[in-house]
């Protein structure tokens, strides 16, 4: 690298760290014979003694490099004079240490070098989601049972299972922590259902999706809660790993785990009733005070309220 050996900076600094920022690259790649010289006149001012240095007269867009590039060698910059005999000047304040070890032109080839790699990551295939595997209730019925749901929503659920799956497909209600009802499908093999299969994942999410409008109809006819979605279950049945609309595929994207318990855990705000005025007349004066009947608890406790 000769320009490198020629502004002493290390041939073997091959990280792909860029010190600049993306203004002075592009306004470098803009002119870049013109920039080029002024980045060497930059590092000789670093190595010398100088405090400060004076460029001459340059056009608005010259002078904004100076001051990119005066940014990302951490030294101070100032444009002095009007026009037409504006110039920068530089100075090397508290923030300077030295200058980058890179030079503009290898960070423009090491950012060149990574944008095929920013490409092909962004459209590398995401990871398949878990098909949904279970109906949520919202917002049940103060006092509902496990019991009294699984009656209302029994005829309804045996339908949806096709004869030939009734022995390997099985639901479980549970409530979760989130005050919420999960309905969870659960398949097995057994002996006596090798010969007619098991339900694979994607068939038991189609088969949820049918019954979900069923169920929704149900609860609401009924009264014993609010709503349902689809939903995928962890493996404890207690931890919901996504569900239908928030396009989530795990508990770091919202979809459960301890966001959504604070999250529905939080006290509502309670609306409290402002309570009347009543007005009593001062003795020995004729003025009228006001005050609200909660007075009369303070002064219950031996409190004397404040007066105005």
């Amino acid at each position: 690298m000769p320009l490198a050996e020629a502004l002493n900076v290390e041939p073997d600094h091959t990280d792909d760290h860029i010190p600049y920022q993306a203004v002075t690259l592009k306004l470098f790649r803009d002119n870049t014979q013109w920039a080029l010289t002024q980045e060497r006149e930059f590092r000789v001012f670093a190595e010398s003694n100088q405090r400060n240095m004076r460029f001459k007269p340059m056009k608005p867009y010259q002078r904004q490099f100076l001051h990119a590039l005066a940014e990302d060698f951490g030294l101070d910059s100032e444009s002095q004079d009007p026009e037409p005999h504006r110039h920068v000047s530089i100075f090397k304040g508290p923030r300077f240490v030295s200058a980058p070890r890179k030079t503009l032109m290898q960070c423009v080839r090491i950012a060149k070098a990574a944008t095929p790699a920013r490409a092909e990551a962004s459209t590398a295939p995401k990871p398949a989601q878990q098909p949904y595997n279970a109906l949520l209730i919202s917002r049940p019925r103060f006092g509902l049972t496990v019991e009294e749901l699984d009656s209302a929503l029994a005829a309804d659920l045996a339908a949806a299972v096709p004869a030939e799956h009734k022995s390997n497909l099985t639901f479980t209600t549970s409530f979760l922590p989130t005050e919420e009802v999960l309905i969870r499908a659960t398949t097995k093999t057994t002996a006596a259902t090798i010969a007619s299969g098991t339900l694979a994942p994607a068939q038991v999410e189609s088969l949820l999706a049918a019954l979900k409008p069923k169920v929704a109809k149900a609860i609401a006819t009924d009264g014993l809660a609010a709503g349902v979605v689809l939903c995928t279950a962890g493996p404890s049945s207690l931890h919901v790993l996504r569900r239908e609309g928030d396009g989530s595929g795990g508990s770091g994207g919202g979809g459960g785990g301890w966001s959504q318990v604070a999250s529905r855990g939080a006290a509502r705000p309670r609306q409290w009733a402002a309570a009347p005025v009543i007005d009593a007349k001062v003795p020995g004066t004729g003025f009228v005070a006001l005050r609200r009947l909660g007075v009369r608890k303070q002064e219950n406790r031996g409190e004397v309220p404040a007066e105005e």
